[in-house]
């Protein structure tokens, strides 16, 4: 048995695809820095937009909906990124919502 074989035989999953439920992400397996970054605004700008809104600190409609809309694209793009796919879906309607509010606050 040569060394290559018993590395192979050693480790049960050599040789196997990736599970199909975690998908390789990039050249090493990683998320990009700027999209882990864009999660995290998004999750800090939905949470601020629901919380000054709820407790009447804000009263400005269109700030709470760029708040909302830029949040839900920074999740958007995250999940697309990590193809988590229920989350994707949640967000992308939160930020076609907020699109829709922020043409009618506008126009």
């Amino acid at each position: 048995m040569t060394e290559e074989n018993s590395e192979l035989e050693a480790s049960p999953k050599a040789g196997l695809p990736p599970h199909p439920m975690h998908p390789p992400h990039g050249a090493h397996g990683e998320i990009p820095s700027w999209v882990t970054l864009a999660g995290w605004y998004g999750v800090f700008a939905i949470f601020a937009a629901y919380f000054f809104m709820s407790t009447g600190s804000l009263d400005n409609h269109l700030l709470y909906q760029l708040l909302n809309g830029t949040g839900a694209l920074g999740l958007t793009i995250l999940c697309f990124k990590k193809r988590t796919w229920q989350p994707f879906a949640l967000n992308l309607a939160w930020l076609t919502i907020a699109l829709y509010a922020i043409w009618k606050l506008i126009f």
